[in-house]
């Protein structure tokens, strides 16, 4: 409502209850400046609230932007420590492979190799 609005719904309302005068007029100023306070402040009120939800929202975002990034990041870790244990699995793998090699080539080397044996097969009775 304008001021304007205010100033007339004040002087028919004074009308109506018989005010007249000095008494009128600064009674009429009194409840329009009440009323514009109350607006404004009415106003205010509404603007602080929608500041204080676009920052509740701004903050929600950048809450579910960190966990998103948290999850990223744990989601990293997660492959490069795999990727660390397959590699080790990997070396150790070649390790017992190449210790293999190593000694079935020196087995082999000081004829010490897998030998036959000759002795039959079957039961033995007793003489």
């Amino acid at each position: 409502m304008s001021e304007l609005d205010l100033y007339v719904k004040y002087l028919d309302l004074s009308a109506r209850l018989g005010r007249s005068g000095e008494d009128l007029a600064a009674w009429v100023e009194d409840k329009v400046r009440q009323d514009m306070e109350r607006s404004d402040t009415q106003i205010e009120r509404e603007r602080r609230r929608e500041e204080m939800e676009l920052q509740r929202q701004r903050e929600e975002m950048e809450l579910q932007k960190q966990r998103e990034e948290m999850e990223l990041q744990k989601q990293r870790e997660e492959r490069e420590m795999q990727n660390q244990r397959e590699e080790s699995q990997r070396q150790l793998e070649l390790k017992a492979e190449t210790k293999k090699l190593e000694l079935g080539s020196r087995n082999n080397a000081d004829g010490a190799g897998p030998r036959q044996s000759y002795a039959p097969r079957g039961r033995k009775y007793p003489c």
